[in-house]
């Protein structure tokens, strides 16, 4: 049904469009070095160039790439990651809001939080 529109054919879906998703995903949380995953040595001139995206079934928009990240990516982004989590937790996966905040480790005091 929706899968089928959205995702035609075998595997993973022709425009990428997950795969490129958790590739920055990968970068972002650190499981995999920047720039593996993406354009090498990031230039923030690009930042004014124009970013197409492909819908599907032929359809297309172009965006300047600060509306491309702040509209698309970011959004998309956020998507995969509460479903990913969603789906773990519904599976039952000892995982919670602590599990993304390990980064917060080094500055945890005890005592009063005032």
């Amino acid at each position: 049904a929706v899968e089928d529109a959205a995702c035609p054919g075998a595997g993973a879906c022709g425009g990428q469009f997950t795969a490129n998703t958790m590739a920055t995903i990968l970068e972002v949380i650190g499981l995999c070095p920047f720039g593996m995953a993406s354009i090498p040595q990031p230039d923030d001139r690009k930042l004014d160039e124009t970013k197409r995206i492909g819908l599907g079934q032929g359809r297309y928009c172009d965006l300047p790439a600060r509306q491309y990240v702040a509209d698309y990516l970011l959004p998309n982004l956020y998507f995969h990651i509460t479903t990913t989590y969603a789906i773990l937790r519904k599976l039952g996966a000892p995982l919670g809001k602590a599990d993304f905040m390990t980064f917060l480790a080094p500055h945890v005091k005890s005592g009063n939080n005032s």
